[in-house]
């Protein structure tokens, strides 16, 4: 057996009420533009990397890896800054994220360790360069793009909060109709 699996930085309360706030305020003025799967809020996160489906024989090994590379990186600060389209012009749009600022580095580095360790033991590497975000929405279809721009343009300075990473979190993502439903299976403590 196996479970769609991936490693996650959480959010404090407040930058996630912040988030939330404005996916209500978007999902508002967005609602005849655009046809978009908005994040509910307890599953808003920054993605380290997602490993796809994880066979139970080697998710411990897994968890051990992690663990062990977040044990060599020390906690840090990150910021919670604006809101982007993607890409960022054009007439086609795939999602809305905020944007997330890694001040030390220190995300990007455990991002890459992480990839580094994890494809080692068989999983794919990331074919593109790490962008730290948070996923407010995927558009499924948009009747205007420009007027969906146009909304969420004023809020690329919106500030949602300042975040400390102290930890990763590996969750399942079990996918149904209504949206996925994210359950932890365990937190990896920063170290260093």
């Amino acid at each position: 057996m196996s479970m769609r699996t991936f490693l996650a930085i959480d959010l404090s309360e407040g930058i996630r009420a912040a988030l939330a706030e404005t996916v209500a305020e978007l999902r508002t003025q967005i609602a005849g533009e655009a046809k978009i799967a908005w994040v509910e809020p307890q599953n808003l996160h920054v993605t380290l990397k997602f490993l796809g489906e994880v066979e139970d024989r080697v998710l411990n090994d897994v968890l051990a890896e992690v663990s062990r590379v977040c044990a060599d990186v020390a906690p840090f600060e990150f910021s919670v800054r604006g809101v982007a389209c993607v890409p960022p012009s054009g007439n086609r749009l795939r999602m809305l994220w905020a944007d997330v600022a890694d001040p030390t580095g220190r995300m990007e580095e455990l991002h890459t360790r992480l990839d580094d360790a994890l494809s080692a033991m068989g999983f794919s590497r990331e074919n593109r360069g790490f962008q730290a975000h948070i996923t407010l929405g995927r558009v499924k279809f948009a009747r205007d793009v420009a007027a969906v721009r146009a909304v969420a343009g004023p809020l690329v300075d919106e500030d949602f909060g300042d975040g400390q990473a102290e930890q990763v979190t590996a969750y399942t993502s079990q996918l149904t109709p209504d949206g996925p439903i994210y359950a932890p299976l365990a937190h990896a403590c920063l170290g260093g």
